[in-house]
């Protein structure tokens, strides 16, 4: 086992090239600021999971235009779907599908692809309505009944089980806001501080845009309640924040993600009232239902 864990380590070592290892000792002293009882555990939790599960390791500043550009059309493929869906099959749907669908993306897809609409009318009947219960589907039971089984059985697997945040649009940063405050309600705050954290470093976040004005719309958009989190906005709160974003996804390959900050964090950071800012390097642990549904992920 000990041998195993070694080598484990090794192979992360090399896959993060020059990403800050983790500490030896989940219990020592850290540089980057006093350990709550919180970040032990939390430590402890990163080491345990890792040992098991080799994990994908990501720089906050290391996604492709393409990568981020795909993203986007998905989103907006899946949000179109759902807001075209039959008056009838919407107005029998759960609060979960109503939340869902009166949520928003802060762009459409880019302008050189045709519309949503036109490539959606050119898809069999049978195709379509696939496609539509798939995603009221995913509504409904906050991700679907098997991509949670799946992912279920992997948390349980590794001690773990996901703490459902609210369907309405905010779900990545009511995950980032638990993680972080321990409560989802403060997710305004971690929409801002990723907002901030994009405005700040215009010159990186900037180039994933057709231009400036593409840019300024995708803020002033995202800085809005209900507007889904996207790639951008986990790399720019786990820059701002400083921490570590361990991310456990429904995707068959390559299902645990770690997204390390390469930036340099807010030096004034949104934080609830009388509390205080999250300990530099803190390990965060979020869930990916692919692909409209983030949770918090907390030890079982």
């Amino acid at each position: 086992a000990q041998s195993r864990r070694a080598r484990r380590q090794a192979q992360r070592s090399r896959s993060m090239g020059n990403c800050p290892a983790k500490p030896a000792d989940p219990d020592g002293a850290s540089p980057l600021g006093a350990r709550s009882p919180s970040d032990v555990a939390a430590s402890k939790l990163a080491l345990r999971v890792s040992t098991n599960v080799d994990p994908v390791m990501l720089r906050t500043r290391g996604a492709t235009k393409k990568d981020v550009l795909d993203q986007r059309r998905t989103a907006t493929a899946e949000l179109s779907t759902l807001r075209d869906s039959s008056p009838e099959k919407a107005a029998s749907g759960s609060s979960a599908t109503a939340q869902l669908r009166s949520s928003r993306l802060a762009l459409g897809p880019p302008s050189e692809r045709e519309p949503i609409s036109r490539r959606m009318s050119r898809m069999t009947t049978m195709g379509r309505r696939q496609i539509v219960e798939g995603i009221q589907a995913a509504a409904d039971t906050n991700g679907g009944v098997t991509a949670q089984s799946d992912l279920g059985r992997r948390l349980e697997s590794l001690g773990l089980s996901s703490l459902e945040m609210e369907g309405d649009g905010n779900c990545q940063f009511r995950a980032l806001a638990d993680q972080l405050f321990g409560h989802q309600k403060h997710h305004a705050l971690t929409r801002q501080a990723a907002v901030e954290q994009m405005r700040k470093n215009a010159d990186f976040f900037g180039m994933y845009f057709e231009d400036g004005t593409e840019f300024t719309a995708y803020l002033r958009d995202m800085a809005r309640s209900r507007t889904w989190g996207d790639e951008l906005t986990l790399r720019a709160a786990v820059e701002a924040y400083g921490c570590s974003a361990h991310v456990l996804t429904t995707t068959p390959a390559n299902w645990y993600l770690v997204y390390q900050p390469e930036g340099e964090p807010l030096t004034s950071l949104p934080l609830p009232k009388d509390a205080d800012a999250p300990r530099r390097g803190k390990e965060i642990f979020i869930s990916y239902i692919s692909p409209i549904h983030y949770n918090a992920v907390q030890a079982r």
